[in-house]
């Protein structure tokens, strides 16, 4: 009788910890030490791939889902933080978002007061502010914690943007030392090295990057390689690859500023003339830079330029005196920098001015 009871036990608790075994395959994952759902994984994914794609509200809503289902957890609050950080810089919104961006932080780190990954968002939203002496703090703190490639491509960025150059390109190389496949850096690397006159080395990294299999780059990424090989190409008087490459950009991610203005500065250069073909695709594309960032100055500027060209000096004057005018405001150029350009703005002024003044007297 024991042993029928202990064979009917034994069936029993097969039967169980075989439904328990299936319940546990069909609902959850055991993965690098950690049982996550399988929802919450797929619900992830979803996250990454909005993000690749440059559809921050979606990837908004998905991190708000992830974190609904999972209210107070690090992790889920570390992603919507980062969807409000690129939301904020991709949309030029960075007063909007990033101060949510930085609530949730304050409360990840009460939390977890070492965790590395929160000060490396934190410094990303006081970088988007132009806050870049918080910034560096907030990197150097996450790299105190963790010495990972992603901080030290962050801080290498916001060195960048203070005009650091050589601080900038020595922590690119460390994160492509930690792991040369990294998107981000490769093309971090290829812009730096563009900006130094290296251009052999800028389109080695920028080529590794648009040939990338890598599933998680984001489509912005993508979209800044092929800019940079279209100023390359640019640079060296090869207009019409220089404007194949920015459409290769502008397809990949049709939000994507950069690549609008470099088609249109490719074209507004092609020659001493601006083929009538041209006119209306420059046209088009500067007012749909403007209509993304009313603050780009070099929307303005080559918008001058393109009415200096078609002896429409009034315009020319009128759309240089607006480059001057939003530069302050216009985060496309880094801090250090705006001097400069304010010196050139001012120089097409007084040209745009002068050309006016000659043709009214005619």
């Amino acid at each position: 009788m024991n042993k029928k009871i202990f064979v009917v036990s034994f069936l029993l608790l097969l039967i169980i910890l075989g439904g328990a075994y299936f319940f546990f395959n069909k609902y959850f994952v055991y993965e690098n030490g950690k049982i996550s759902k399988i929802s919450d994984l797929k619900n992830y994914s979803e996250f990454v791939s909005a993000q690749n794609q440059g559809k921050m509200d979606d990837a908004i809503k998905i991190a708000q889902d992830i974190l609904d289902k999972n209210p107070g957890e690090i992790s889920a609050m570390l992603s919507l933080a980062e969807a409000y950080v690129n939301k904020g810089s991709s949309d030029h919104k960075e007063a909007e978002y990033a101060p949510k961006a930085l609530e949730i932080i304050d409360q990840v780190l009460i939390k977890d007061s070492n965790n590395a990954e929160a000060y490396r968002i934190q410094g990303y939203a006081y970088e988007i502010q132009e806050k870049f002496d918080e910034s560096i703090k907030s990197y150097d703190k996450s790299l105190e914690f963790k010495s990972s490639d992603l901080a030290y491509n962050s801080r290498g960025h916001a060195y960048e943007l203070m005009g650091q150059y050589q601080l900038a390109q020595d922590d690119y190389l460390k994160s492509y030392e930690l792991n040369p496949e990294n998107p981000n850096v490769l093309m971090n690397l290829a812009r730096i090295y563009l900006s130094k006159g290296d251009e052999a080395k800028a389109k080695e990294f920028a080529e590794k990057v648009v040939n990338s299999s890598n599933g998680n780059t984001l489509f912005y990424i993508k979209a800044s390689a092929y800019s940079v090989l279209g100023q390359i190409a640019s640079n060296s008087g090869d207009k019409p690859l220089a404007i194949e490459k920015f459409s290769k950009a502008i397809e990949l991610l049709p939000t994507f500023v950069s690549g609008y203005t470099g088609r249109a500065q490719a074209m507004i250069f092609s020659g001493e003339v601006i083929p009538e073909d041209y006119k209306i695709q420059i046209f088009n594309d500067l007012n749909m830079v403007l209509g993304f960032d009313p603050n780009s100055s070099w929307a303005y500027y080559l918008l001058g330029k393109f009415y200096e060209k078609t002896d429409n000096y009034e315009l020319a004057l009128n759309n240089y005196k607006k480059a001057l005018e939003v530069l302050p405001a216009d985060l496309g150029f880094d801090a250090s920098s705006r001097d400069l350009v304010a010196k050139k703005y001012q120089e097409k002024i007084d040209l745009a001015n002068s050309l006016l003044v000659s043709k009214l007297k005619k």
